[in-house]
């Protein structure tokens, strides 16, 4: 192999780097405390170790240095819409595999790029972070190879994060954060009694926190303030398949005072995004949840319903000040974003859309419901990491982008999350002590989302929507509005009315109380409803009295028979049948099935008009019963019917049509003319499901 030496790009004296072992990616020794203690690029003791033919890295961060690692065919893609600039291919096999080399515009905080696991992607390394630098060996035996010898670039962090938006995680902090330096021990409930650092100590966590950066430093602040020996954080590191070196930086931070203090909250958000099948092997023993279960005050059924009826008038008031809408829409809303806070008791719950032209305030409706919808975050992409690995509703605004090419998986994945049940499982490598393995993860993609774009829906997703159209306002009372909602008391009121009902803390049993007469009754009630159709058959009409349905309760039966004559079925049922027992809570369930049925009615009218398989079917329930009838003919017939010129509805798409809707009773060749015919009794059946 050639010798060591550093390039001249990087000949830069606010650059700084490390030794690390030959061969190796890890620093050597006397690097212990490299984030401190490093070299500028001509310093002697570097100079004599790249002699000696040992690696060494460079740092990120000093001179505003970023170093994109790229992992993976996707990232590498986008770095070729970045500034040329000095790269260098690793030393790994995998082509994709570079590193870019760029000068920011201001101090950067390390990025993981993520598509299906935490920095599975690739990463920009920046301040605390190194990559090994060229001319070093890779294990393997490869060098680090400059393959574009120019001068570093330099780039905006606003430009970086614009490239890589699909793959970062929109909730990451992107500030700087300086703590006053705190010596003094803590010894709080939290500091003492929390279980992670013992569980942690004694169990492998599956996935390997090298990919989670926010655990070791808050397991680092417990034990420190624990005072306990070196021998308890080598325990930690073994056990996690690290080096002792993996948190000296972090315990270093704590004996100086300057480390971040964790929280019981901060760990169990920690939890929850990272290893949520932990939560009940932790907090199922902790004594602190116990203590927390003890003195929480349980509301009863009438004092949760006051507080949800009080809560869905004050968000109409905020509706109504921010937002121009038809006056419907703000019941609607205010229902949904209501729902958002009991969605885990729902089998399913719909998407709001909002198809919006330009100027008509669609950021801003969204910002309110993100701001009052339970653990609301507002998106402007999304991608399948961001879908399943976070938790809460997502508010996605400008939803162009989802029927971009190669977002197959995103858009199969949203077309699931509405219902519960539907998980996603992923593979990920991890490194141990014992070398590499792949483990299997498990996550629920059910969660409420909302969407906003200007161009509209694809069918399939639609389906799943409730969709509001938002019109330009010429209110200027209210367009001229600032948004104020973190100061706005009346939202700080809603939330504070909603701290009140403890959701996390309260068991399915007391969601069962508040919904008593729905989940299990509503399928004995079509059941014994359609028992009672059969043995009234020759009644025009049959009325229930509250005895009838003997196993559903007198106020469900008022419920149920309402819902039953909307009409709603399948999937429109489903969609809004959580909505329905909202507003049943709320005292408005006339107006938001008033709603529902025009929502319904306007969709499957807007259907007929544009979709040419239900025209089709219309078309031949129409037709008179005769014989036998040319395709051709036919063909003829229909795009006059409907007042078509497209040359694409042609006697070969009219015969596959017949079949795909089996609409043929029997068929015929004459000669070279194509006959068939027509079942119309079932087309006028099929239509029936679309009126």
């Amino acid at each position: 192999m050639g010798e060591r030496f550093i390039p001249q790009q990087l000949q830069n004296s606010t650059f700084r780097f490390l030794k690390l072992r030959k061969k190796g990616k890890e620093p050597t020794a006397d690097m212990v405390n490299w984030q401190e203690k490093n070299f500028e690029y001509n310093d002697t003791e570097l100079l004599n170790h790249l002699i000696a033919e040992e690696n060494y890295a460079i740092i990120g961060g000093f001179g505003n240095l970023i170093l994109i690692d790229s992992d993976s065919e996707e990232i590498n893609n986008l770095c070729k819409r970045l500034p040329e600039t000095f790269t260098v291919k690793t030393g790994s096999p995998e082509e994709y595999k570079k590193h870019y080399y760029f000068i920011a515009d201001e101090k950067v905080k390390p990025i993981r790029l993520s598509k299906e696991n935490v920095g599975d992607l690739g990463d920009i390394r920046s301040v605390g972070q190194y990559v090994v630098a060229p001319t070093s060996i890779h294990p393997s035996g490869n060098e680090y190879k400059v393959i574009k010898d120019i001068p570093i670039a330099k780039i905006s962090e606003k430009f970086v994060r614009s490239i890589f938006k699909d793959y970062i995680d929109p909730t990451e902090s992107i500030e700087f954060k300086e703590f006053p330096i705190e010596t003094k021990k803590r010894s709080s409930d939290f500091i003492r009694n929390c279980l992670v650092p013992d569980y942690t100590i004694n169990n492998k966590i599956k996935g390997g926190t090298s990919k989670n950066w926010k655990l070791f430093p808050y397991l680092v602040d417990i034990l420190h303030n624990r005072e306990v020996t070196q021998s308890v954080y080598v325990a930690l590191c073994k056990k996690q398949g690290h080096s002792i070196s993996a948190i000296k930086g972090w315990v270093k931070k704590a004996h100086e005072g300057k480390l971040a203090k964790t929280s019981c909250e901060k760990m169990q958000d920690y939890l929850n995004r990272f290893h949520p099948r932990l939560i009940n092997d932790i907090y199922g023993k902790c004594p602190l949840s116990k203590k927390e279960e003890k003195q929480e005050k349980k509301l009863s059924k009438e004092e949760i319903v006051l507080i949800v009826k009080e809560v869905y008038h004050k968000i109409v008031d905020v509706l109504k000040k921010y937002m121009d809408l038809e006056e419907e829409n703000y019941s609607l809303i205010a229902i949904w974003i209501l729902g958002t806070h009991f969605h885990k008791e729902f089998s399913t719950y719909p998407y709001l859309f909002f198809n919006a032209m330009k100027s008509s305030g669609k950021s801003r409706l969204i910002n309110i419901i993100k701001t009052l919808s339970k653990d609301g975050k507002m998106l402007n992409s999304i991608t399948e990491a961001v879908l399943f690995r976070t938790k809460g509703t997502l508010c996605i605004d400008e939803f162009e982008s989802i029927g971009r090419v190669g977002r197959e998986n995103l858009r199969e994945l949203l077309n699931s999350a509405y219902k519960r049940g539907v998980k996603v499982i992923r593979f990920r490598k991890v490194k141990g002590l014992d070398g590499e393995n792949q483990e299997e993860e498990e996550f629920n993609v059910y969660r409420p989302i909302v969407m906003a774009n200007i161009w509209g829906m694809e069918n399939v997703l639609a389906d799943r929507c409730i969709k509001i159209i938002l019109e330009k306002s010429n209110n200027i009372t209210i367009t001229k509005l600032i948004e104020d909602f973190e100061e706005n008391d009346k939202i700080q009121n809603i939330l504070t009315l909603l701290k009140q009902i403890p959701f996390e803390t309260y068991t399915t049993d007391t969601y069962t109380m508040l919904f008593e007469y729905t989940k299990k009754e509503w399928n004995s009630y079509i059941l014994e409803n359609q028992q009672q159709l059969l043995d009234n058959q020759q009644q025009v009409s049959v009325v229930y009295s509250v005895n009838s349905v003997s196993s559903v309760s007198s106020n469900s039966n008022i419920l149920f028979d309402k819902i039953n004559n909307s009409k709603l079925s399948g999937r429109d049922l489903e969609l809004f049948f959580p909505l329905f027992l909202m507003a049943d809570i709320c005292g408005n369930l006339d107006e938001i099935l008033e709603i529902s049925q025009k929502i319904v009615k306007e969709r499957k009218e807007g259907d007929l008009e544009e979709n040419k398989d239900i025209q089709f079917i219309e078309f031949i329930s129409s037709c008179i019963d005769t014989d036998f009838i040319s395709v051709t003919k036919l063909t003829n017939q229909f795009k006059e019917s409907i007042g078509s010129e497209d040359k694409w509805i042609n006697a070969s798409w009219t015969g596959r049509a017949l079949r795909r809707l089996a609409l043929v009773k029997e068929k015929q060749n004459t000669g070279r003319v194509r006959q068939v015919k027509l079942n119309i009794k079932k087309a006028q059946e099929k239509i029936r499901m679309f009126k």
